[in-house]
């Protein structure tokens, strides 16, 4: 037992994992190949030809506010481990030498550490410690990824491949890789952890993953030790099959599409489909051969197992004794606006054995309150954050809820409970290839070249035309909610997306051209939606010209001759008519690397010794609320609202004033 608590110790002593080379050498102990035999307290981790080993630990703080003598957990202030704490005021344990904290960690043969080893592996095995890598931010583009919630999300924005040590952190990823960037560094600090914890980070994390990984692998069904003599027989995989091991299970659909700019660099899986079926034989994925038949009859809600002499059965993922996987680009939900991604379809099994999809006019007279493209952003938030599980709703005058861990619909009055499938919209590679093919193929259309989500109909060759927003829409949605913010007391009448195919060919030329000047910073183009107020008069040359640099400084030029643009609505509202309607419009504007604006500029100053210039001015370095641009092409007119003072009471309950903050300011997608 002494020579198990001094291998714990050394090993905490170094960040909790030490290469077994160097443990032989640092713990000076006899047989230690049989100390860390102790599955519950030691992991092992085979890399190539090194063995790392990590401690593990059940035990925990204590996160009541009052507790029992009998609690298996230990009294210990949480701030006071992160570093935090002031002592003379906080009435929670900080000793190790008390009484019921002693007794347990001589429990757990950890007596021998010191409050900072101690820390090292409460750190690595607590998760109520330390907030969660955000799975969403590590997806998609843009400064906040897939995150919903953006600046105010409360899990960290760091490159998940980076910590792993699979990202060297160059100009090509776009990610976070320093713990003490803005985002990262504030929610930490939300937690609690000192600044003199923050240079461990990187290593912590990697073990918190290394470990969750481990736990996986052990949970996973059919999961085995290579020491189990019932696979020890089996044929070795021709090396033809073999390749290299692929950090994510997510299909690339830029390579779909034939232009992935990273290549061999890429993390995402390079295939030439949006799924891929997989059997895992002796550790190593390989294509299984019937791929397309696999996916045609996977994406039939009633078949529980594929076609042929060697069936995958979709239930257990599994063929005979083998694992099996299906790797897939993105749902549908989280890039709407891209091609090849993947369209989840929930169904619920009928009395007739039928599976309906949720939300489709099979329902007829139950048609359920939600649908299936609801269900789906709300499976990814549970499979994200491991909470709300449950979904609650209506079919006609039923009430049911659906619970994702078990795959089951209850209906709450009568209890019957019904199977429910999450299954995938079958694509033929036919389709795929022909999609891919009339990309790249010469066309005269008038689309060719404006994004996917406007509406075809209204794309004239040369001009502009308007197309009014329906208020469900997602776009009506997303700019109510920006510019409700600050603009509380005001009704919004309209919102117009204006679809000019010249102005916006302009803008994503400009796009381009400054990702390419600023590629070695983080965020190229840093792309904004962004507000400025106008007379009505200006509404139709703006949607048909874009703005005029040269009078737009006519209302404001202390920061530059150019065009202003806010990040709040309120501060655009002042340049409005003042009519009972009045016009405004949210821009994509592009303010790429920015500086602090003067009033005599026309035109950014230099940002370098090799006359390189900023892309843009604001009011304020650090928190800007004011940009201003000296080309055109860095903006795109994209909506018009319209609005009115409202005619609400105050304490009003109306949509406009349920709306809720989420963040500073959006990043826009598009392909």
């Amino acid at each position: 037992m002494a020579d198990e608590a001094s291998v714990i110790a050394v090993i905490c002593a170094n960040l909790g994992c030490v290469e077994y080379d160097d443990l032989l050498q640092m713990a000076a102990v006899e047989d230690l190949e049989n100390i860390i035999k102790n599955r519950d307290i030691f992991t092992v981790i085979q890399q190539n030809k090194s063995k790392k080993i990590l401690v593990t630990t059940s035990i925990r703080r204590c996160r009541a506010r009052e507790c029992q003598e009998s609690c298996s957990d230990l009294h210990l202030c949480k701030f006071d481990l992160l570093g935090q704490c002031n002592t003379q005021r906080c009435k929670y344990g900080h000793s190790l030498e008390a009484e019921h904290n002693s007794r347990l960690l001589r429990e757990h043969n950890l007596q021998d550490l010191s409050k900072d080893q101690l820390r090292v592996l409460l750190l690595q095995n607590d998760s109520s410690l330390l907030p969660n890598v955000c799975v969403s931010y590590n997806k998609g583009s843009g400064e906040f990824g897939n995150c919903p919630d953006k600046e105010a999300c409360i899990r960290l924005h760091v490159c998940e491949k980076y910590i792993r040590g699979l990202c060297d952190g160059s100009s090509e990823c776009n990610r976070c890789h320093d713990f003490y960037e803005p985002h990262p560094m504030k929610t930490l600090q939300a937690r609690g952890v000192g600044s003199q914890l923050i240079g461990s980070l990187l290593l912590i994390y990697r073990n918190i993953l290394t470990l969750k990984d481990h736990r996986n692998a052990q949970d996973k069904p059919g999961a085995r030790s290579k020491e189990n003599p019932k696979f020890s027989n089996r044929t070795r995989v021709p090396e033809s099959l073999q390749r290299n091991a692929v950090t994510g299970n997510v299909i690339c659909l830029s390579f779909i599409r034939g232009n992935c700019k990273y290549g061999d660099k890429c993390w995402r899986v390079h295939f030439g489909a949006p799924y891929k079926w997989e059997v895992e034989v002796d550790e190593v994925w390989i294509d299984l051969p019937d791929n397309e038949v696999i996916e045609r009859d996977y994406c039939d809600p009633a078949k529980i197992h594929s076609v042929g002499s060697e069936p995958v059965c979709f239930d257990t993922m599994m063929q005979g004794v083998h694992r099996v996987r299906r790797l897939s680009t993105v749902s549908s939900v989280i890039e709407p606006t891209f091609s090849h991604t993947t369209k989840w379809i929930w169904y619920w099994e009928n009395e007739y054995n039928n599976w309906i999809e949720y939300g489709s006019i099979k329902e007829m007279h139950r048609l359920s309150s939600i649908t299936s493209e609801e269900l789906e952003k709300k499976y990814l938030q549970f499979q994200q954050d491991n909470t709300h599980d449950v979904v609650k709703f209506a079919a006609g005058k039923q009430f049911y809820e659906l619970n994702f861990r078990d795959m089951k619909q209850r209906n709450e009055i009568s209890s019957t409970e019904r199977a429910i499938r999450r299954r995938p919209l079958f694509v033929s590679l036919f389709n795929v290839r022909t999609a891919r093919t009339s990309r790249r193929g010469p066309t005269s259309s008038s689309h060719t070249g404006v994004p996917g989500f406007w509406d075809k109909t209204a794309v004239p060759e040369s001009g502009f035309q308007r197309v009014l927003l329906n208020a469900s829409h997602k776009d009506y949605v997303r700019v109510q909610e920006h510019f409700s913010k600050t603009m509380k007391d005001f009704r919004i009448l309209t919102i117009e997306r204006v679809q000019n195919k010249e102005l916006w060919e302009d803008f994503q030329t400009k796009r381009e051209r400054m990702k390419k000047a600023n590629s070695h910073k983080k965020y190229g183009e840093a792309e904004r939606l962004l507000f400025h107020g106008t007379n009505i008069r200006n509404v139709d040359a703006i949607c048909r010209q874009n703005f005029d640099m040269r009078v737009s400084g006519a209302n404001a030029t202390v920061y530059g001759q150019g065009s202003y643009f806010a990040r709040d609505a309120k501060y655009s509202h002042d340049y409005t008519d003042h009519y009972a309607e009045r016009s405004m419009f949210a821009c994509r504007v592009l303010v790429g690397q920015y500086t602090k604006g003067e009033s005599h500029y026309r035109r950014p100053p230099a940002r370098d010794a090799a006359g390189n210039l900023y892309d843009s001015c604001v009011n304020n370095v650090r928190e800007p609320t004011i940009y201003v641009v000296f080309e055109r092409s860095q903006v795109y007119p994209e909506f018009l609202i319209t609005y009115e003072k409202s005619r609400c009471e105050p304490n009003c309950k109306c949509d406009q004033h349920k709306l809720t903050s989420q963040g500073k300011q959006y990043r826009l997608r598009f392909n």
